[in-house]
């Protein structure tokens, strides 16, 4: 048996002495199909922060390619690029997503330092959908595997997240704690990238606790770090935070000075999206200066470069500037067409946000799961590995004295049939893989058709949907007109019955002026009878003076006047009879005259009797209706309407 067993060895470690001799010819200046996925990962990372469109290709065909070669490592790194990406368009389930198929390659591989990786950038997809309780949770499972590891980057880096996710949340004392662990991690390894990250961390919880001195030292302490390892990226995030807390403090030509100078950092290295924050910061500074026209030219840029990145979060901060700049403009249609734009953003946003939570409880399930068998094969792997190394020293050892004895036993000639016949094998084998190669393209390429059909198909869907809303806002824009219409209708309507109204008030007045002035002559004339007196009889003027008074008193007048009353005030005296029924034919007159809002001269005038006559006669009034003192009768009247 032991014979058996170094013959095979034996046999093995020749037969891997002669296929390598061929394979130290090949040229290598073609790359493999490993290195070419690689190359489109570096490719789409360096495009990561440019172009969000050729990112995502390179990534797309990087994962398209690994998937077809079974490249574990190359798969892995795809979907966390595509992740990267979804991420940065705020597609954060479809991050998600990529994350999790991350996961389960780093867990089968058993990469602890992967699965804290991926665990990381699940945390921020959670962060970026105010999730802060699932972020937690990401960030500190991620923390407790790099403590196991000893990685301090990543340590500091789970640190720096966790404080963030407290920032958000605006409990800065606990955010701060997790900053200074951070800090003093980073000041031991002397990791100026990190400090960049912290001071700024820093300075965003004094900025939410309104500590705005604190804030600024903090951001110009990362800037000056920022500065000394030359990260452009940094520099210019660090600058537009400077500039957003001076536009706090009211230092609005500080905040264009150095907002101005992020964006000119940021475009110089195309660095997209914090080009678009820039020109949105700038649009609102200007539009605090009350400079509208700037205001409105910064929008329309930062806009351009918000839809080409697909931020969803920035472009809803965008709509809403539009619709405060149309407003105060006057523009009210421009304002609701952006608001209506908002609305939709807002709610796709609050859809991504409600699939994602409800995507979440599943998550953690199969986490939790996860987990556990990662635990259990880590520490049965690691047992593993010691035998292994023990055992492939032993064989190398063996291998080594067996190559010695065999070199003396095998003849030239049996050397060189066996070289014949495995490099026939090889070219057997490279012939194979060609085909399957010319197999995996044609596949590849059926795969890309079918992507290309699927893509026109959503492009067909979503014309013919946009063809829908079309009809659908017609309908909207003609049920409006013809509400306007109706509007404009009744308003006519009530401006004639108005005219109408205060076309009867103005004759009621008129008319009743006419018999206080007829009662005023009157008067005057009984007077100046009463003056001539002594030149006439007694009886003479007693006579003429009955017949003033009678003509004063004729009831033709108050008739005339009731009708004209009765128009205005429809029904007043009946429901005034019904309330209380002891008042009199005179009281009703009394009240009326009231209603009309008539002094108690006027009326002593127009019934040609005494003030002192009238105010008795409203006592009794207010007497015969029980009413307090603390009553007002004209009001109490005016209250009455049918």
């Amino acid at each position: 048996m032991r014979q058996f067993i170094l013959t095979i060895i034996f046999s093995f470690l020749c037969c891997s002495i002669l296929i390598s001799q061929p394979l130290d010819s090949i040229n290598f200046t073609n790359l493999s199909k490993e290195q070419i996925v690689d190359t489109l990962l570096f490719l789409s990372r360096h495009y990561g922060s440019v172009s969000h469109e050729k990112s995502t290709k390179y990534a797309t065909d990087a994962m398209i390619l690994s998937e077809n070669i079974d490249y574990a490592s190359g798969k892995m790194k795809a979907y966390i690029t595509m992740g990267e990406n979804s991420n940065m368009a705020a597609n954060y389930v479809t991050a998600m997503e990529y994350f999790f198929k991350a996961m389960s390659i780093a867990q089968n591989t058993h990469s602890q330092k992967n699965i804290a990786l991926i665990m990381d950038k699940i945390g921020n997809c959670y962060q970026r959908i105010t999730d802060f309780e699932s972020a937690s949770n990401f960030y500190n499972n991620a923390l407790e595997i790099y403590k196991k590891l000893d990685d301090r980057k990543g340590i500091i880096q789970s640190l720096i997240h966790i404080a963030g996710a407290y920032g958000m949340q605006n409990d800065c004392d606990k955010g701060l704690k997790y900053y200074d662990q951070a800090l003093e991690i980073a000041n031991e390894d002397n990791d100026k990238e990190q400090l960049i990250v912290i001071y700024n961390g820093i300075g965003n919880c004094y900025t939410i606790t309104g500590d705005y001195d604190k804030s600024l030292s903090y951001y110009e302490l990362s800037w000056k770090v920022a500065l000394e390892v030359n990260d452009v990226k940094k520099i210019s995030s660090l600058l537009n935070n400077i500039g957003n807390i001076y536009r706090i403090k009211n230092d609005l030509d500080k905040a264009i000075e150095y907002t101005k100078k992020a964006f000119q950092k940021a475009d110089s290295i195309n660095y997209k999206e914090m080009t678009a924050t820039n020109l949105y910061n700038l649009s609102g500074i200007y539009f605090e200066k009350k400079d509208y026209s700037k205001s409105m030219q910064y929008i329309d840029r930062a806009r351009k470069e918000a839809e080409e990145l697909g931020y969803i979060l920035l472009k809803i901060k965008i709509w809403e500037q539009y619709v405060k700049l149309y407003q105060e403009l006057g523009q009210f249609d421009k304002a609701n067409e952006y608001h209506t734009l908002l609305v939709t953003e807002q709610n796709e946003g609050q859809k991504i946000n409600n699939v994602a939570r409800i995507a979440n409880l599943q998550v953690l399930y199969n986490l939790a799961g996860k987990q556990q068998q990662v635990q259990e094969l880590t520490a049965i792997t690691l047992m593993d590995k010691q035998k292994i190394r023990r055992l492939v020293i032993s064989l190398i050892i063996i291998s080594i004295l067996l190559i010695l004895a065999a070199y003396s036993l095998y003849s030239k000639v049996r050397y060189i049939r066996l070289a014949k016949e495995n490099l026939l094998q090889l070219h057997n084998l490279k012939q194979r893989e060609q085909e399957q190669e010319n197999e995996q393209i044609r596949l590849l390429n059926e795969q890309l058709v079918s992507e290309r059909e699927k893509h026109e198909l959503e492009i067909e869907k979503n014309r013919i949907e946009r063809q829908q809303i079309d009809v659908l806002l017609e309908q909207i824009t003609m049920e409006k007109q013809r509400a306007d219409a109706q509007l404009e209708q009744t308003t006519q309507e009530n401006l004639s019955l108005q005219e109408d109204v205060a076309g009867k008030n103005r004759e009621l007045v008129s008319m009743t002026m006419q018999i206080q002035q007829k009662n005023e002559i009157f008067n005057k004339l009984r007077t100046d009878i009463l003056k001539l007196k002594e030149n006439l009889s007694e009886q003479a003027v007693n006579d003429i003076v009955k017949s003033i008074d009678h003509s004063a008193r004729t009831d033709k007048d108050w008739n005339t006047f009731l009708m004209h009353f009765n128009n205005v005030h429809t029904n007043f005296f009946e429901i005034l009879q019904q309330l209380y029924p002891e008042l009199t034919e005179k009281d009703l007159k009394q009240c009326a005259y009231i209603k009309m809002g008539l002094s108690v001269k006027e009326v002593a005038s127009l019934m040609n009797i005494s003030i002192r006559a009238v105010e008795k006669a409203r006592m009794k009034i207010k007497a015969k209706m029980n009413l307090g003192t603390e009553v007002n009768l004209s009001v109490h009247l005016q209250r009455i309407s049918p």
